[in-house]
């Protein structure tokens, strides 16, 4: 039975663009299967990286991407339309998952975006992950209908000793988890209704008995009360569907950053066990003095705890 925390699964397209988002297309395939509420493919110049994620469905670009113009590109995404047209049948969304940092992935982000924007009822979310490096200039060519966030690092908290790879593959998980949770959150029943803009995105996971009203305590405390942006909506993955007396909890804790008004949209997914994860969205992205990078991590050895 189709409740406001269930949904049935695969109304979600989700493309990881690029090495990151490639990565998180292999980690969600070899931890989730075909278990998650998404459906996932992966878009990329490098085919080795493209294989290796097990992936039956995949989109290459051939070329060098410093070499290619961006017709180019545009004409390599336009020959995969039919293919697209598969990918899309009984979709409702697509949720599109790349590193902010990486400029030949957002190369891919246009073309992709445009090819997919007629096929699908929705819309379409575009996740880019935020590593706190310096970005390239971004095309505003996305189409008008598409939803921008922008995710949160999460490497406010650094610990020493961990390579390079491994900073990279714990960044790839992370945006597979922040991908599930938007993806849940669209097919949710009577779910997430896609605005339209750019908006930041606050992630968190949890462990334990009560760990989807812990994943919300971790997005609150790491909110700003003095932030008067617009929360748009605070969006739960989990393993059951939350009491009452729960989502009341969560708006108590909302309240603490003015935003117990927003909508909460949960999604019903028992494959988690007893991890939950969440999301809070504002209305417009912000700078974080206190990010640390994937780039200066890597140099001093850092990672998350």
């Amino acid at each position: 039975m189709e409740t406001l925390f269930n949904q049935d699964r695969g109304g979600t397209l989700a493309i990881g663009v690029g090495a990151l988002g490639t990565a998180a297309a292999k980690h969600c395939v070899e931890n989730r299967g075909e278990l998650g509420p998404a459906q996932w493919t992966a878009a990329h110049f490098n085919a080795a990286e493209l294989i290796a994620t097990g992936l039956e469905k995949k989109i290459l670009v051939r070329g060098n991407p410093a070499m290619l113009s961006n017709g180019a590109i545009a004409r390599a995404i336009a020959e995969n339309q039919p293919y697209l047209e598969r990918l899309t049948q009984g979709k409702r969304a697509a949720l599109l998952c790349v590193e902010r940092a990486d400029a030949h992935a957002l190369r891919l982000l246009d073309p992709l975006a445009n090819a997919l924007i007629e096929l699908l009822p929705t819309g379409i979310v575009v996740l880019k992950a935020y590593d706190g490096a310096a970005c390239p200039e971004e095309s505003d060519e996305l189409p008008p209908a598409t939803f921008v966030a922008q995710l949160d690092s999460g490497m406010e908290t650094v610990t020493r000793g961990i390579s390079e790879r491994k900073i990279r593959a714990i960044a790839a998980e992370r945006l597979a988890a922040a991908a599930e949770c938007f993806a849940g959150a669209l097919d949710a029943a009577g779910g997430f209704d896609i605005p339209t803009g750019e908006f930041s995105a606050v992630f968190t996971e949890q462990d334990g008995a009560d760990s989807a009203l812990q994943a919300v305590d971790a997005v609150v405390r790491r909110g700003d009360v003095a932030d008067e942006r617009e929360a748009v909506a605070l969006l739960v993955h989990t393993a059951r569907e939350l009491p009452l007396r729960t989502i009341q909890q969560m708006r108590q804790k909302l309240a603490a950053i003015r935003s117990e008004a927003c909508a909460i949209v949960g999604a019903w997914d028992p494959g988690l066990g007893e991890r939950s994860a969440c999301v809070l969205l504002r209305s417009m992205p912000r700078e974080r003095a206190n990010i640390v990078s994937l780039a200066e991590a890597a140099k001093s050895g850092a990672g998350w705890r």
